[in-house]
């Protein structure tokens, strides 16, 4: 328990790594004050979709040898999708979202957009069959997540929804 074989990885792997994100983040560098006499103050701030991608990068391009970033995929229409991260030998993409704003409609907005995105990059494809949604929760409003979760797990295509919100020890200053 609690480990993920790096060979023959299944997509219940990919999600329970997902899942566990928010423990990595513990030691993720977010400083207050110096740690050594020589050097600066650093915060490896997450501000917006793309440095979520980066983090999500760095945690999967080691476990999956075909992770790619920004995978177009077939024209609908006029459309053009591209998604986020995408594992052909899991037949998986994961989705991200940033989520600014705090509350009911934010949180409609993130289920709008992921049930977009599904119809899009599922309906015109036989390389992908599931999407797993993962949202950066940067106003930490973890009484909402389990109804998002719900919400984005019944979207067709959606086989899970991860919510990671922005640690306490990340905080920004309120103005």
């Amino acid at each position: 328990q609690g480990q993920i074989p790096i060979r023959g990885t299944k997509k219940s792997d990919l999600v329970a790594l997902l899942q566990n994100v928010s423990r990595s983040m513990r030691l993720w560098t977010y400083e207050g004050t110096k740690r050594t006499p020589k050097s600066a103050i650093s915060k490896w701030d997450i501000e917006n979709e793309y440095h979520v991608q980066n983090l999500l990068w760095t945690i999967l391009a080691p476990v999956f040898s075909d992770l790619e970033s920004e995978e177009n995929l077939p024209s609908i229409g006029h459309k053009n999708p591209r998604a986020d991260l995408a594992i052909p030998s899991l037949r998986t993409i994961v989705e991200v979202k940033f989520m600014r704003s705090s509350g009911q409609s934010a949180c409609a907005k993130i289920t709008e957009e992921i049930a977009a995105d599904a119809s899009l990059y599922l309906s015109n494809t036989d390389k992908f069959d599931s999407i797993i949604a993962f949202v950066w929760d940067d106003c930490a409003q973890t009484e909402q997540h389990d109804e998002l979760t719900l919400g984005l797990e019944r979207i067709n295509g959606v086989m899970a929804a991860v919510i990671l919100p922005r640690p306490l020890s990340m905080r920004k200053p309120v103005s």
